[in-house]
């Protein structure tokens, strides 16, 4: 990423949340008329999105992975656009993923061991950076076509790279990783594989769905720097790994390019489920729509946005904590400067021998950052030797006979039947698994059990339940009753590490067991653990009666550490921990969906439901950071859960730290989750669907601060010459306790008091008039007090010159300003522009001003001109028939917004504006201003007022990108208005009054938006188009307009050079986004959306939709906040669009930013466009 993309993005909400408010209060107008956003693409054919589905997979929706984006969400799109080389401007349609190979195709290979490799069976792929990358791109692809879709499949894959560079950036190597796919270098560090390309994973489209992340499990990439290169349109624009759950990233280096975490370059809704990094180091991360996440002892460039629980443990880099999260401003996040324990994972290299061996690294306490930034890792490698490698074919007996011996344990790529216990018995074993290993239960068998030694390692494993019931798949320890050496248990200097252990009950078939892991040993360390009772699966594999299981992790042993918790579904309480010195860091949990009834679902007489986590009553200490559980019953009836976490009272205060409760998708769940932790922290219910419910410290931590103010002011300059606002911040929340009283002002008069919120206050103080002094304003000490009763301690003051004294009138000057004169006028810029007086480019013997809009520059980057003191000009003689002002202008461009500004110098706020377009490229023109015409959005020319500040924006609207222009002979006396020409006929309008025509109104989306033509509102014999958006409306509820068969209109004859049309509309408020979509009524593959803002209430206004606007824009989510949409294929005018939508308040309502607070009703007429 370069500079300038992390300066912007750091810089991001400061432009939206105090720039716009503060242009807005100074007087400058930012337009919405501008922000109008096309959304073209061209989606992939019905026959193509039906090969992506998965034949004989039940797919019961997640419907917590269907719900709302956090607003910061869209602003992926913008960290991709602003990444993409200048050859690469817009985002291009992405290509679905390939159908699963059929009988008869191309399958790949199985990689020969040569002399020196090993024999690691047919699925695991060696690759040697002498082999051409066409080779290598080949059996990837091969791998990637069988995989991409088999979720549900027995295929395994490893895919390892030794030491050495791959790709280029002629022809970089482009790795799709799909199901139980495994990639990952055979270097000591990640330094020594570089992938010149991208490891990613996609979205999975299909038609029931859509395309999401959701459900992408199974898969990993560890151990390799990726030089992000290569990729075409919205692929160059980021490494994606948009995955959920059980696909860890492990010590990967990212380089060259931004981390997406969720794919924003397909169709949508692009939702995931959240995932684990560790040991990694990354540059800018996009988490997007990634519900919750963990990132551990890593570092990063840089973190995009939350939207329920991001976590980040001893994390180089990482966000501030902000918990719950701050509209618009940050979180919600979870940060710890170390991580109490850890044990990364161990893994398989090559080295400087040329010898194959597993490194084991060593434990970690209170550590931060990658294990390998400054040096090797610390740890101790195994020679293969010392390993036996199972293969699928290999019973138990032999497994167990190996271990017996002393071998440690290395599962191939592979399905593995275990019909009795694997037994280990020596300490320090390590049991690692490759290309994402299965380990399933026969005939009812406790799958692993370690005995009572220290050390251990299990890695890289996936365990099933059979169909018969097994009472635990892992177990961890002998229980302390069956004990024979009650000292010989796990040691703190050398724990027992499990690393990227995954659990399922049913899914790829029927599974039973009481409980997934029970770990009795202490001094454990539970680094990415997924335990998880499928929710959807192969048909007859999932139901309440069918995938059975009690609990998914069990603790008894003291002092485990777990980081990166994830379970799911489990019929009584998810995780039991009955152990003392526990801590979690990061437990991501939903309850079981398919509870019959609340009858059938309770955990004692009187106490609805079970936990998603238990702390038994005998445990005295125990910690836990970033907790959350979330509801989704899905039969019909109500269900609830007393509370998401139940533990102790007499935890010492703080024990457990930012938890969170949700009531997921409102339109199929039931019930909800009564408490967060211990009967506190109110429910999560249909009524407040979506929305975080949370408690930040259990048991309360008791607040001693006293709160803190800080007073700041709105004035930019060093001496104000009119009313000062001043803020005063708290520290945190002091409710009704301040009050204008409590303000001590000198040198002024208090104005208005505005109490914003209760850590926000406002106070207007007007300076004495045609004076100069100091206005002083202080808060004493005492004043104030919070929610807890503390007062503030500390006073708080700030000063502010003021000079009022009015200048008398200014002699009078030549009404042109040529540049030439003798003292030259004054150039400010702003924004971004940087305006300089030089010689004309068309005549040497002339000066004129130069404005660089430089790359980068605000869309409302722009230059001054002044000739007197206090950046202003002569009055400007305005008159009822003299509205209009002339300049010369230069510009690179035909086509281009020239706009002017005048204003009073002294009071900002007595402004107009208006714009012309320019029509010569690389030429000069006279353009003509006529403020008789103001822009949309700004005030009418008031005659009454002073106007004697002059200012000129080029291209506005538009970000900077390093042009030049140049502006001459600006005249400042106002001629006479010349009439215009009339308007053009329209070539194509419907108006809902034309007896003749059968107007036909069709809406969709749940619920709304149901229309009809109607009287008009505001009276008369007019007909128009009403519509009804109700609170239950989807987010994209809106209504399409047919005059024609098919849901058609005529045909709307785009050009090159006439792509808006525009609509008459009536909103009951203000500020609402209104969305047009026109298509092919044919083939709805053929479409393209765009945007405009309601700037009107209760009154007819006309909005203009341009089709061909394709440039990135800021775009409001509600009154103060703002999201960025992305570009997408600009208008192809070669296409035949005959079908019109229309869609109000776009964005609220179900799956949006915002749920409808109330239903509304709009009206729409005259939808016209011109050729």
């Amino acid at each position: 990423m370069s500079e300038g993309t992390i300066l912007f993005l750091k810089a991001l909400s400061r432009f939206l949340l105090g720039e716009v408010v503060s242009r807005l209060r100074s007087g400058f107008t930012v337009h919405r008329e501008r922000s109008i956003i096309p959304l073209c693409t061209e989606r992939p054919s019905a026959e193509s999105r039906l090969a992506m589905s998965l034949p004989n997979v039940t797919s019961i929706a997640r419907p917590e992975r269907r719900r709302r984006l956090f607003s910061l969400v869209t602003a992926t799109a913008l960290v991709a656009a602003i990444s993409l080389t200048s050859t690469s401007p817009a985002f291009a349609a992405p290509t679905p993923p390939p159908s699963p190979a059929q009988p008869g195709s191309a399958q790949p290979g199985p990689a020969r061991p040569g002399p020196d490799q090993p024999d690691f069976g047919p699925n695991v792929r060696i690759f040697d950076p002498s082999m051409p990358t066409s080779q290598i791109q080949a059996e990837v692809d091969a791998i990637k076509e069988l995989q991409i879709n088999d979720e549900m499949g027995t295929n395994r894959y490893a895919l390892l790279f030794k030491p050495g560079s791959y790709g280029n950036a002629e022809q970089p190597l482009m790795i799709q990783v799909g199901y139980y796919t495994e990639v990952a270098g055979l270097g000591q560090n990640p330094t020594d594989v570089t992938i010149n390309g991208h490891v990613e994973v996609y979205n999975r489209c299909r038609p029931a769905s859509g395309c999401i992340a959701l459900d992408n499990f199974w898969r990993s990439m560890s151990n390799l720097t990726i030089n992000v290169t290569g990729g075409v349109g919205c692929r160059a624009s980021a490494n994606f790994w948009a995955a959920s759950q059980a696909s860890p990233v492990r010590r990967v280096n990212i380089t060259g390019g931004n981390l997406s975490l969720m794919d924003y370059c397909t169709d949508g809704p692009q939702f995931a489920s959240g995932g684990f990094i560790a040991d990694s180091k990354t540059g800018f991360v996009i988490n997007g729509s990634q519900q919750q996440y963990i990132v551990r002892n890593s570092s990063v460039d840089g973190w995009s946005n939350g939207v329920w629980n991001q976590v980040f443990s001893g994390v180089a880099g990482a966000p501030a904590e902000c918990f719950p999260a701050v509209k618009d401003v940050c979180g919600p996040y979870t940060t710890l400067d170390k991580t109490p324990a850890s044990k990364e994972k161990p893994y398989l290299y090559i080295d400087s021998a040329g010898q194959y061996k597993v490194f084991v690294p060593d434990p970690g306490t209170n550590s931060t950052g990658p294990t390998w930034e400054n040096g090797a890792t610390p740890g101790r490698g195994i020679p293969l030797a010392k390993f036996y490698m199972a293969k699928p074919s290999d019973s138990v007996q032999t497994i167990n006979k190996q271990l017996k011996n002393g071998k440690n344990l290395l599962f191939t790529p592979g399905v593995f039947a275990i019909d009795k216990t694997i037994e280990v018995q020596t300490a320090d074993t390590v049991v690692l698994g490759i290309g994402m290993a299965t380990l399933t239960a026969v005939n009812g068998a406790v799958v692993m059990a370690v005995n009572d030694v220290p050390g251990v390692d299990i890695a890289g494993l996936t365990i099933d339940a059979g169909t018969k019931k097994s009472a635990v798949l892992l177990q961890i320890g002998s229980s302390k009753k069956d004990r024979k050496d009650k000292k010989a248990t796990s040691s703190s200097s050398d724990p027992t590490g499990l690393q990227d252990v995954f659990f399922r009950i049913g899914g790829p078939n029927v599974g039973k067991a009481d409980v997934s892991l029970e770990v009795n040993s202490d001094n454990v360390i539970l680094d990415d653990i997924w335990a998880w009772r499928a929710d959807h699966g192969n048909v007859g594999t999932v139901g309440w009666n069918i995938n059975t299981a009690k609990n998914g992790v069990v603790v008894n042993g003291d002092n485990v550490t777990a980081t990166g918790l994830f379970v799911e579904h489990y019929q009584q309480h998810n995780v039991i921990w009955n152990g003392n010195g526990g801590e979690i860091v990061f437990f991501q949990n939903e309850l079981a969906y398919d509870p019959p009834s609340q009858a059938a679902w309770m955990q004692a007489p009187g106490v609805t439901g079970w936990s998603a986590l238990k702390v038994a009553d005998s445990v005295k200490t125990f910690k836990a950071y970033a907790l959350g559980s979330y509801s989704f019953f899905n039969q019909g009836v109500d269900i609830f859960a007393a509370n998401a976490f139940e533990v102790p009272d007499t935890l010492a205060p703080g024990s457990l730290h930012n938890m969170t409760t949700i009531f997921l998708d409102p339109n199929k769940g039931k019930g909800g989750i009564s408490n967060v932790i211990n009967g506190i922290g109110g429910p999560s219910i249909i009524g407040n669907a979506d929305i975080p419910v949370t408690v930040t410290d259990y048991p309360a931590v008791p607040d001693t601060v006293a709160p803190t103010v800080a007073i700041t002011d709105n004035v930019a300059a060093a001496t104000a010459t009119g009313e000062v606002t001043y803020t005063f911040s708290f520290s945190e929340g002091v409710g009704t306790s301040f009050a204008a009283d409590d303000i001590v002002v000198a040198g002024g008069t208090k104005g208005t008091f505005v109490r914003v919120d209760a850590s926000h206050a406002t106070l207007v103080v007007a300076p004495a008039v045609n004076s100069t002094g100091t206005i002083n304003v202080s808060v004493a000490a005492g004043t104030f007090s919070d929610a807890a009763g503390n007062t503030n301690t500390v006073s708080a003051a700030a000063q502010q010159a003021y000079d009022t004294v009015v200048s008398p009138p200014p002699p009078p000057s030549g009404s042109v300003i040529t540049f030439d004169e003798a003292t030259p006028p004054t150039l400010t810029g702003f924004g971004g522009a940087n305006p300089t007086i030089v010689v004309d480019p068309a005549n040497a013997a002339n000066k004129v001003a130069q404005v660089v809009k430089g790359v980068g520059a605000a869309l409302w980057a722009g230059t001054t001109v002044s000739t007197l003191p206090n950046t202003a000009v002569q009055t400007i003689a305005f008159g009822a028939t003299k509205t209009m002002l002339k300049a010369r202008v230069w510009s690179p461009d035909a086509g281009i917004p020239v706009r002017l500004k005048v204003e009073n110098a002294a009071d900002p706020t007595q402004s107009g504006e208006t714009e012309a377009t320019t029509t010569v490229a690389g030429g000069w023109e006279a353009l003509t201003f006529d403020f008789a015409k103001q822009a949309p959005g700004t005030a009418a020319l008031n005659l009454a007022f002073t106007y004697n500040k002059v200012s000129i924006f080029f291209d506005f609207g538009t970000d900077g990108t390093g042009k030049t222009y140049y502006l001459d002979n600006l005249n400042l006396a106002p001629t006479g208005a010349v009439t215009p020409p009339p308007p053009p006929a329209a070539s194509w309008q419907i108006t809902f009054d034309d007896a003749a025509v059968q107007y036909a109104l069709t809406d969709f989306g749940l619920y709304g938006a149901a229309g009809a033509v109607a009287p008009d509102p505001a009276g008369g014999s007019n007909t128009v188009a009403k519509v009804f958006k109700t609170t239950g409306s989807e987010q994209w509820g809106g209504t399409t307009v047919s005059t024609g068969s098919n849901q058609s209109v005529a045909t709307i004859s785009f050009t090159s050079m006439s792509t808006k049309v525009t609509m008459r509309v009536y909103s009951p408020t203000a500020g609402i986004r209104v969305r047009m979509k026109v298509e092919n009524a044919g083939n709805p593959g053929i479409n393209c959306e765009t945007d405009a803002f309601t700037m009107t209430s209760g009154a007819w206004e006309t909005l203009t939709f341009d089709f061909g606007d394709s440039s990135t824009h800021y775009i409001p989510n509600g009154p103060t906040t703002y999201d960025i949409a992305k570009p997408t294929a600009a208008l192809n005018v070669a296409n035949t669009y005959n079908k019109v939508s229309v869609f109000f308040d776009f964005g609220r309502g179900n799956g949006g930013y915002a749920p409808m607070a109330s239903d509304q009703t709009y009206y729409f007429d005259d939808l016209s466009f011109v050729s």
